[in-house]
């Protein structure tokens, strides 16, 4: 099962999983305005794939996803 959230949740999500993170929602907008990260919309709302954003966080560097 694909576990599609907002921004919102997707940063609670990261926030129970790491109480010390420092990913902000503010960090996870800017993927998705900046297009590093795929989104699915819903009308108005933009939904992000857990396992992309968490594989995205995982890789070193800022290269990541760039062609």
């Amino acid at each position: 099962m694909v576990r599609l959230r907002t921004v919102e949740q997707a940063w609670k999500e990261i926030k129970s999983a790491d109480a010390n993170t420092s990913v902000t929602r503010h960090y996870i907008r800017s993927l998705v305005n900046e297009s590093k990260i795929p989104i699915k919309k819903s009308g108005t709302k933009v939904l992000i794939n857990m396992e992309t954003l968490e594989k995205y966080l995982s890789q070193e560097g800022d290269d990541y996803g760039k062609a």
